[in-house]
């Protein structure tokens, strides 16, 4: 059965649930679970003329102590159930890619993610960041709806 699962995450409440199952899953097999924020690299932005490349301090402050309450309720979720959790935040152009990378680098055998997130309202059925962890993934994936 599945000894490490890794649950991605971007804060929103579907993101939430997969957490949630994730853990009662773990739980119940006596696996251990990795949940990962993976940030995007800054893009480009050009406004009036003027390339805008980093954000502001402020704001990276802000991003930083959201994902820092975030993670701080998945260890006590995880504490709850009595389920060994990490957290993990990465870096990566593309989030999928950052998912598929630490799957494999960390030695994962299971993926468990929710089917969509922060672009659910354009996404039909499944997220494409999903659908791309479905094709790239060289573990199972399981998807939370």
């Amino acid at each position: 059965m599945y000894k490490h699962i890794l649950v991605p995450t971007d804060g929103t409440d579907l993101s939430r649930h997969a957490i949630l199952c994730s853990l009662e899953l773990a739980k119940a097999i006596g696996a251990r679970v990795t949940v990962l924020r993976v940030s995007g690299k800054p893009a480009h932005l050009v406004v009036l003329g003027l390339e805008i490349t980093d954000l502001s301090e402020e704001t990276r402050a802000r991003i930083r102590r959201e994902i820092e309450d975030h993670f701080a309720w998945v260890h006590g979720e995880a504490a709850a159930r009595g389920v060994a959790c990490e957290t993990r935040r990465v870096e990566s152009e593309h989030p999928w890619k950052g998912i598929v990378e630490t799957a494999d680098a960390q030695g994962s055998d299971l993926i468990a993610m929710a089917s969509y997130g922060r672009a659910g309202m354009t996404a039909k059925l499944i997220g494409s960041e999903t659908q791309r962890v479905l094709a790239h993934s060289r573990v199972p994936v399981l998807v939370y709806r």
